[in-house]
């Protein structure tokens, strides 16, 4: 048995003889299978002509699945399996999709047998979709599931559509495809929240670009796929994308064309999620006039018909009355349609029970309750006073489901089921008056909470009024009680240190968090801002300073978008002017304003996903006024109390990330940085010697807070969070003195309280590191120990930092070896390994290192999930090293599952060593004395959570200024020679020349190059160098096809070291070599170059004889004299007579006819480069027996046309000669005949 091999070329059996029926491993198999899918239609039916033709089944190849026996009708009736399916979970979640990934592993499993057990089946399907599948669950369902399909694929749609099934948008779009017919309306529906749920972490691009070619069942040019894929993509709130695929609306009407009018209905409704304000409005009055457009055609499906009348009961309540009372009339007067309304509102209203039935009924019956108390109250029949115990009762039940109700709302920005109906049931001012005041003050504040929480904010501020007019003795804590609902209402992560900037790239890399509100728009801000200073006026006029109240700032703070920053007027206007602020409102102020300042205000990303339309430069504008308002208030907080080390520390902090945000913007360029810089380390210094005085004294407390805030600042950000590896501080610069300032500020302070705020510090930055980006985490170690020591509390910052220098200094090194010797001059390539070596512990302990040489690995680390490019990353890191000094020629990475070798490190064992890339370089100077260090990221995960560690390379020295020769082994170079042209004055010699290590220029290869012909010469720009081409290991780079040479099933799969134990891999290189006329006289024969003195390989030639390219076994190839002028017209006769005779034979065998020549299978149905090469396959297989030596020949062909054509130095190749060679084998095989 035999393997498909990287070429293509099929292994043969162990003992030599003939090939075996091929059979394709499933990691190759999962290969082609990407190539195909990648290609377009025409192209994928020529790839699969290509492998039919070497015997393989493409059905089976290129859907990756196990051929299917159709089942009895008697056996498939014993194996209903969707009542099973139905009780399974297909809700994804991380840790679902990683265990089913886990225990599907890296191969394909086996498709279940027909006879399987349907427990194993269910259980199959389960995983396959768990796992993400999903090519998996369109076969099971396209070729198993039979009548069950739909009720199949229906349930895992329902399941899978539960929280969030970290999906992305091409996965969604697959299990579009996966249906077996096409998708019904609500199944759409559903696709198209799963597809939005997925765009809003990642770029829809990729999946718009595979509608745009079209698959099964969306997009490309089949017009029959174009309304399900408009529906799907306005649904998925993607309208520009699904304009493209429009029916005509008028062209829709004129036909009657319910469909398509239906479908212009769901595009501006899914344009109105899009829009705001009056454009908002305008698409959904026009989608609901579509909708019920649909609705009252009589003689338009049902179904449709009943899937927009549902669509329009749903936008009804934004309707003008007038509209929709027209539009009710009409649908009721339909006979047709009045009992599918009739049915639609029924069903509306036993959904509405179903959910949360409980608290609802309890909703519904104290509503009836209050309804009927209230009417007793209003009668007059009755005395008040007779009523107070009743009611007191009754009022405590009420309010004990208000604050049950707020309760559970304690952590959910939605509202809770029964709130709005509890709204309904607030005690009017004749029953709150009747009770007890304290009873009654109860119901006032549980019933402004449930009407905040409900988002009936004017109706909170109503009730709280009311509140305050009955009992003005609780006006304050009523307000301040109202500030932190309303604040936690506005902003749900209010005490989460997470910045929208810091939530934003979470929820890019997979996390998840609440449910995001919507969008703060500026409008809905001056509507709050309003509302805030309704409050502050309500209590100012019951004599209480409103500035007074505990929520004030961070209700201010709320009422604001994440993306917009204060303005002075809003301030003065809410909270009066500045200079007459208290110092606690002017310093909340400040600090609130810093964090946004350092944040989200200035981050482009945060100002977009806001809405905010901002440049750069109006963004930097927005900052830097934002920095003078916040520095001012700062200094109104030090003027009322001048003594207070919080308020310097906070002005220091402003001042220094003020200076910071300011060299960022001008390309590090800002007059007096330095000495503006030592002024604000200064002021930190000075507020932590006036908050020691303050603590010897004894009016503080000890708290780390002024140290943190230096810290901060010292190593790069006054919010540690903002730390990235571009501001970080680095040991040696200018800010790494601030370092042992801290130290000997603390120490300064008598020894008690020196080892207490030793402690304090290291507490604090102990419990910090979790929160970190990775990246900066093993630095930010690293200072904070300069810091605080060997102090008892620091232990958990020394055993991290110990563990990150343990992997760096002692368990994992990067290596970078030169392929042979260090002389590389400047004017030849010359070859580096990368390669990692690391401890049999590390080994165990991390699950190796392969995934570094993979791309779209999915990573969790903490509670965070991503694809990860770490192929790419390794790429970006070894560009970045080489930069200006190196040209990199090519990169080629090993394969991930290359094994390592166990190796000794140091005179130590217990080492592996694995292969990373392999480098093809040139010195750009002859001033260069080494090669630069590599520095790789490594991903681990501690007990602080994710962290990534930087492992440098070693840098080998190299000598630039002489060169040796490189070293190569199992050098292969082949010529083909074109004397065809030489009437026409030119002469074309194609070498190509492929070895281990890197192969040299041609004039270190090849000899007689320049004087091969007698009155011909190569000219300056005679010689055409083609690109370094490097033969990779991996097989998942979809490129071009692997190389193996000989395809021999003795090969290894991987290459081992060389004899100089480098892991030196497969390299190509190409030239053209273009000889032209000199004056002499043409030689009568062309010498083919030979391998220069002390060159070892070996060579082959080949030459063009007419339309036939013949190998050349002699050391010389014969002129010939010029053809005659009639022979160009010959050869185009018997081209046509040939193309009559195909043509011919094509016909007999539609025809029918026995006597039909079956020569015609051999030729390729379009002159593509995989038509062809199927084509020769073809000859092979059929007729390759019959060609005795000539077979080697013919498979040397291929090999040609395969590398000419996909190989790593392909270009576009010249499909003309291509197709000769098959016109040639077809006459060959016809003589053998």
């Amino acid at each position: 048995m035999f393997v498909l091999g990287l070429g293509g070329q099929p292994a043969w059996g162990q003992d030599g003889s003939e090939p075996l029926p091929l059979e394709i491993t499933p990691k190759e198999g999962r290969r082609l299978k990407a190539i195909h899918d990648a290609l377009p239609p025409d192209e994928q039916a020529q790839m699969k002509a290509h492998y039919e033709a070497m015997g393989v089944d493409s059905a089976i190849l290129f859907a990756q699945e196990m051929p299917a026996k159709t089942a009895s009708p008697e056996v498939a009736s014993k194996k209903r399996i969707l009542p099973m399916v139905k009780r399974k979970k297909f809700n994804r979640t991380p840790q679902t999709v990683l265990a089913a990934r886990t225990k599907l592993g890296l191969e394909v499993t086996e498709r279940p047998a027909e006879d399987a057990n349907a427990n194993d089946v269910v259980e199959w399907l389960h995983l396959q979709v768990m796992a993400g599948e999903w090519d998996e669950l369109s076969w099971f369902l396209a070729e198993r599931a039979g009548d069950e399909a739909e009720g199949i694929y229906s349930h895992i749609l329902q399941s899978t559509n539960q929280g969030d099934p970290m999906l992305l948008p091409e996965e969604v779009l697959s299990l579009a495809n996966a249906a077996k017919e096409a998708p019904t309306n609500w199944q759409i529906n559903v696709l198209a929240r799963l597809m939005k749920q997925a765009a809003r972490n990642t770029s829809t691009g990729p999946m718009v670009a595979q509608i745009r070619t079209g698959t099964r069942l969306f997009g490309g040019e089949d017009l029959a796929n174009h309304p399900r894929t408009a529906a799907l993509l306005s649904r998925a709130g993607m309208s520009e994308d699904a304009y493209a695929y429009l029916p005509s609306l008028e062209e829709a009407r004129k036909a009657e064309d319910e469909q398509g009018v239906l479908i212009h209905g769901i595009y501006h409704a899914g344009r109105a999620t899009e829009a705001s304000g009056s454009a908002a409005i305008a698409e959904r009055l026009q989608a609901w006039r579509l909708f019920g457009e649909v609705t009252v055609m009589e003689d338009a499906d049902l179904e449709i018909r009943q899937e927009a009348l549902r669509e329009a009961m749903t936008l009804l309540p934004e309707v003008p009355e007038g509209q929709a009372t027209e539009w009710i009339d009409q649908v009721f007067a339909s006979d047709r349609i009045a009992p599918a309304a009739l049915e639609i509102i029924a069903l509306d209203a036993m959904t509405l029970r179903a959910r949360k039935i409980n608290e609802t009924q309890k909703a519904r019956a104290i509503v009836v309750m209050q309804t009927a108390v209230e009417q007793l109250l209003n009668s007059e029949r009755v005395d008040n006073r007779t009523l107070r115990v009743p009611l007191r009762m009754l009022t405590t039940g009420l309010v004990a489901e208000a604050e049950a109700s707020l309760a559970d709302d304690s952590n959910n920005r939605g509202t809770p089921p029964g709130t709005a109906m509890l709204l309904r049931a607030v005690p009017n001012e004749i029953w709150l008056d009747t009770i007890e005041p304290s009873l009654a003050v109860r119901a006032y504040r549980a019933f402004i909470g449930v009407a905040t929480n409900a988002d009936e904010i004017d109706r909170a501020l109503d009730i709280l009024e009311q509140g305050v007019d009955r009992h003005p003795d609780e006006a304050e804590d009523l307000s301040a009680d109202f500030l932190g609902r309303w604040v936690k209402r506005l902003r749900p992560d209010t005490n989460s240190n997470q910045s929208a900037a810091m939530q934003s790239a979470f929820f890019a890399f997979g996390g998840r968090s609440t449910v995001p509100a919507a969008p703060l728009t500026r409008g809905r801000q001056a509507r709050n801002l309003n509302r805030l200073q309704r409050v502050l006026n309500m209590v100012e006029e019951r004599g209480i300073d409103p500035r007074s109240l505990p929520n004030l700032v961070a209700a201010f703070r709320a009422c604001h978008s994440q993306a917009e920053a204060y303005t002075e007027d809003d301030i003065s206007r809410v909270l009066g002017p500045v200079d007459e602020m208290p110092s606690e409102t002017a310093a909340l102020l400040a600090r609130s304003m810093r964090s946004g300042l350092s944040g989200d205000w200035r981050s482009r990303e945060v100002q977009q996903r806001f809405g905010m339309r901002r440049n750069a430069a109006e963004i930097a504008a927005v900052v830097e006024n934002g920095y003078a308002l916040a520095i001012e208030l700062a200094d109104r907080a030090i003027e009322v109390e001048p003594d207070s080390w919080q308020h310097a520390v906070t002005k220091a902090a402003l001042a220094y990330d003020r200076l910071e945000h300011r060299k960022s913007m001008n390309d590090g360029e800002v007059a007096g940085y330095n000495e503006v810089r030592r002024q604000a380390f200064d002021a930190f210094a000075n507020a932590a010697a006036r908050y020691a005085d303050a603590v010897a004294d004894g009016r503080l407390t000890a708290t780390p807070n002024v140290y943190l805030a230096w810290f901060n600042a010292a190593v790069g950000a006054t919010d540690l969070s903002q730390l990235t590896r571009d501001n970080i501080l680095y040991e040696g610069s200018e800010r790494d003195t601030q370092i042992e300032r801290i130290r000997e500020a603390i120490a300064s302070m008598p020894p008690a309280s020196a080892e207490e705020h030793f402690g304090l510090v290291a507490q604090a930055l102990s419990n910090a590191i979790g929160s970190l980006n990775p990246e900066v985490k093993p630095r930010v170690v690293r200072h904070a120990l300069r810091i605080v020591g060997d102090h008892p509390l620091a232990s958990p910052l020394r055993r991290i930092n110990a563990l990150y220098r343990d992997l760096v200094d002692d368990e994992i090194h990067l290596r970078l070896t030169i392929d042979g010797p260090d002389r590389i001059g400047t004017d030849q390539l010359f070859g580096a390994v990368l390669t990692l070596r690391y401890t049999n512990a590390v080994d165990r302990e991390t699950d190796g290192f392969a995934k570094y040489l993979q791309n779209q690995v999915w990573v969790r680390l903490g509670n965070n999930s991503s694809y990860v490019d770490y192929r790419d990353r390794l790429g970006r890191a070894i560009e970045n090293a080489f930069g200006d000094e190196f040209q990199i020629e090519a990169i080629s990475y090993f394969d991930s599952l290359h094994p390592s070798d166990e190796v000794s490190e140091g005179g130590e064992s217990g080492w592996q060593e694995k292969p990373l890339a392999y480098l093809v370089l040139k010195a750009r100077d002859s001033s260069l004395d080494r090669l630069p260090p590599v520095q790789m990221d490594l991903d681990f995960v501690d007990t602080t959570g994710p962290v990534i560690l930087a492992v440098e390379s070693n840098a080998p020295p190299v000598d630039a200024t002489s060169m040796v020769d490189r070293p190569i082994t199992d050098l292969q170079v082949s010529q083909v020679l074109d004397l065809r042209t030489i009437d026409d004055g030119e002469v074309v010699l194609e070498v190509r020349a492929r070895g281990r290590g890197v192969v040299p220029e041609i004039d270190e290869i090849l000899a007689g190059v320049p004087t091969a012909l007698d009155g011909f010469e190569v000219g300056e720009d005679g010689i055409e160098s083609h690109p370094v081409g490097v033969a990779a290991e991996n097989p998942e780079d979809l490129d071009g096809f692997r190389f193996r040479g000989g395809g021999s099933e003795d090969e290894e799969e991987y290459l081992g070291r060389d004899d100089d134990g480098v892991f030196r891999q497969v390299t190509e290189r190409g030239w053209t070599i273009r000889y032209t006329p000199t004056n002499d006289v043409t030689g009568q024969a062309f010498m083919l170059p030979v391998l220069a003195d002390g060159v070892e390989g070996e060579v082959t030639a080949r030459s063009f004889d007419d339309l036939d390219l013949v190998v050349v076994d002699a050391s010389s190839v014969p002129v010939k004299a010029g053809m005659p002028w009639w022979y160009g017209i010959l050869a185009i006769l018997a081209i046509g007579l040939g193309a009559l005779v195909v043509m011919a034979m094509l016909r007999g065998r539609s025809d029918g006819g026995d006597a039909a020549d079956d020569m015609d299978d051999l030729l390729p149905a379009r002159d593509t480069p995989l038509g062809v090469i199927a084509a020769l396959r073809r000859i092979d297989k059929l007729h390759g027996d019959r060609l005795g030596a000539d077979r080697d020949i013919l498979r040397a062909d291929i090999r040609d046309l395969e590398q000419a054509h996909f190989g790593p130095a392909a270009g576009d190749g010249t499909i003309g000669q291509a197709r000769a060679v098959v016109d040639r084998w077809v006459a060959t095989v016809r003589a053998a005949h």
